[in-house]
């Protein structure tokens, strides 16, 4: 959703602080925010209505934050079309008891909570995620597909029993496929059999995965029992299926497969949300809060490997001996996670050449030939490090390789024709 699009109110006593967060916002696109300088006009301002989502500071005199949530909890009727409940997020400096503060505000059905200081985009990205989960908690419409009739009627009343509704029901995958093209923003799952004429559930999800509008949908894949169900299951799991179910199934378990990959999805989501702020912080400079980012998507999930790559940029950033080394480690990490990815290698090759260890470099490059695709940057790399090295020959056998994996690999083509001509130059 487009934070442009959103009513926000902005209640704190203190008008340095209200300032600051409405520039914040106007800064960020947030084209409608309105203030107030208490609680009890910010709940006045409420109950009229034309409020999508509420910043609230905790500490104000008469009505505080949380008073106040509790108000507007219990407001008969009070709904946000595109969020259902009002989303409202508090606000508060750092103070002794802010464990208490922060289990007093859950019970009452917060959304968020900021500590002061804060930046920018901390605040931005706490409003993106309030977003992403409530228009996601909206979506009821699940899409179903699969050739049988009795499976596509027993899931129709199944699901619709779940509380999802409407359940759009395709018996082949072309129809279904354009209809998740065209209603993309309201669908919660896709659940869809692997045996079908025509399109495949697995080409199904191909298809969606490739999407960039449908790739981050969560996708069930049902299929008979067979002897070759273990296969299917691996090429389901490597065109990231989010789960798997076999027929026949039970109501118990196909609403525990559904919380599971709905949960997944929204990991995810949340997971790609950091990392993208992550990245905007490093770009900034800002290297504490892109090392805290980072460091928070790899307690989500630490396999994550851009998480560890991440961290290690910033220690490259840093540039001390000790940070390198820091760096080091986190590119072994990365590797550990995905020893497929070349960037990993990569990476690693570089942090070494940086240390003037060319000749490691040029051991981690051929150890990645035999694990990693794709090759042709892997190749690139180890002609340009043989070539310091003074390995003509082999040099311009991997540079050759390069071009001919990628005709369009930038500098390979220049610096092959310069390895010809003149090694030295090559250097």
């Amino acid at each position: 959703m487009n934070l442009s699009t959103i009513r926000f109110l902005v209640i704190d006593d203190d008008t340095d602080s209200r300032k600051i967060i409405c520039d914040f916002l106007k800064d960020a696109g947030c084209a409608q925010v309105e203030q107030c300088e208490n609680g009890k006009k910010g709940l006045a301002c409420i109950q009229k209505g034309g409020v999508d989502f509420v910043i609230s500071d905790w500490d104000m005199p008469g009505m505080d934050g949380l008073e106040l949530l509790k108000q507007v909890r219990a407001l008969p009727n009070l709904t946000v079309p595109a969020f259902g409940t009002l989303p409202f997020m508090i606000v508060t400096a750092p103070i002794s008891n802010e464990s208490l503060k922060i289990k007093d505000a859950a019970l009452e059905g917060v959304d968020a909570y900021l500590i002061k200081p804060f930046r920018a985009r901390t605040l931005i990205q706490k409003i993106k995620d309030v977003v992403y989960d409530r228009v996601e908690s909206m979506k009821k419409d699940v899409v179903v597909v699969d050739d049988d009739d009795e499976v596509r009627k027993f899931l129709l009343e199944a699901l619709t029993q779940l509380g999802y509704r409407p359940v759009s029901d395709f018996n082949n995958a072309n129809d279904a496929y354009a209809y998740l093209e065209k209603h993309e923003s309201s669908i919660a799952l896709v659940i869809s059999d692997w045996e079908m004429p025509g399109m495949t559930g697995l080409e199904l999800l191909h298809k969606v995965r490739v999407n960039r509008k449908l790739t981050h949908l969560p996708f069930i894949i049902i299929s008979s029992q067979t002897s070759i169900e273990s296969m299917k299951i691996q090429q389901a799991i490597e065109a990231e299926v989010d789960s798997y179910l076999m027929k026949p199934f039970r109501l118990d378990a196909l609403e525990t497969k559904i919380k599971l990959v709905i949960a997944k999805a929204r990991l995810d989501m949340s997971i790609m949300r950091r990392l993208e702020s992550a990245g905007v912080a490093l770009q900034d400079g800002d290297l504490d809060d892109a090392e805290h980012e980072y460091k928070h998507v790899g307690s989500l999930n630490p396999k994550n490997v851009d998480a560890w790559l991440g961290l290690a940029s910033v220690e490259m950033t840093r540039g001390t001996p000790k940070s390198v080394n820091k760096a080091i480690g986190y590119f072994e990490r990365a590797i550990e996670s995905n020893p497929r990815y070349d960037r990993s290698h990569i990476e690693l090759a570089l942090a070494y050449e940086n240390s003037r260890s060319i000749d490691r470099s040029i051991t981690i490059l051929k150890e990645a030939l035999t694990k990693c695709f794709p090759l042709d940057r892997i190749h690139y790399h180890l002609g340009r490090l043989l070539l310091e090295r003074g390995k003509q020959e082999e040099a311009i056998q991997n540079l050759e390789k390069a071009i001919e994996l990628n005709p369009k690999l930038p500098h390979a083509e220049e610096l092959l024709k310069t390895a010809k001509e003149n090694p030295r130059k090559a250097k």
